[in-house]
């Protein structure tokens, strides 16, 4: 066992920038060769398609909030991802459903090494609130992560004596704890993942969270630049 970090792999993809500007144009029976490059309209087309408000109006926050995105077009082009992350990450991205289909692997099966992921430092309850997030660095911190570390250690040390006294896997993996690390494959549209991306992103989001969309945001524009870089510009 040992002590993983948080990782987002691409696997393959399908359309492009010029994909999502060409779906938006079908309704107008206009199509452009999709191995060219992007032009200033284009561009323009995509941060359109992003905030459903004109070029001109995008710096009225209070109109931009009232519009509705044109979200269709960035729904026909497709990524595929294997991801790793502790499993209760993984129970929060789960929740994203819509244009996304999810293959995990599972310990009823597999008896591989089991990885686990710890966070930097310890944090604190926030003042005035406990309903999400996390506050300012435990003053315990160094303490309660070498508290965390044996815990971890020794509940993965309990499944494998399971294992080795031929418990069945399906009964001896509910001793693992919950930041053990999990590996699943997604794929989905690029609509779905900007969409998880603007929500993990987010500085309310677990901080486990943001750093999987940390993993997850270059793999986006590194394959939809400009139809990412539009849609995230103005979280």
């Amino acid at each position: 066992m040992e002590q993983q970090a948080i990782s987002v792999e691409y696997i393959d993809h399908m359309g492009s920038d010029m994909r999502v500007c060409n779906m938006a144009r079908q309704s107008f029976g206009k199509w452009k060769d999709e191995s060219l490059e992007l032009d200033e309209k284009d561009l323009g087309l995509l941060e359109y398609l992003s905030t459903g408000v004109a070029k001109e109006d995008r710096g009225d926050y209070e109109k931009m909030y009232k519009a509705s995105t044109h979200w269709a077009p960035f729904a026909h082009c497709i990524l595929s991802i294997r991801v790793r992350v502790p499993v209760f990450i993984a129970r929060q991205l789960v929740k994203h459903q819509v244009g996304l289909v999810w293959s995990e692997e599972s310990r009823r099966y597999i008896s591989d090494e089991v990885g686990y992921w710890l966070p930097e430092v310890i944090h604190a309850v926030p003042e005035g609130s406990i309903k999400q997030g996390s506050g300012g660095v435990h003053p315990k911190d160094e303490t309660l992560r070498a508290f965390m570390w044996v815990s971890t250690e020794t509940a993965i040390q309990n499944y494998y004596y399971l294992l080795r006294e031929k418990v069945a896997p399906e009964e001896a993996r509910m001793v693992l704890p919950l930041n053990h690390m999990v590996n699943f494959s997604w794929t989905g549209s690029l609509l779905a993942l900007l969409r998880v991306l603007k929500q993990r992103q987010d500085g309310h989001a677990q901080l486990a969270a943001q750093e999987f969309a940390r993993k997850l945001k270059p793999i986006l524009e590194e394959h939809f630049p400009n139809a990412a870089n539009a849609f995230t510009k103005y979280m």
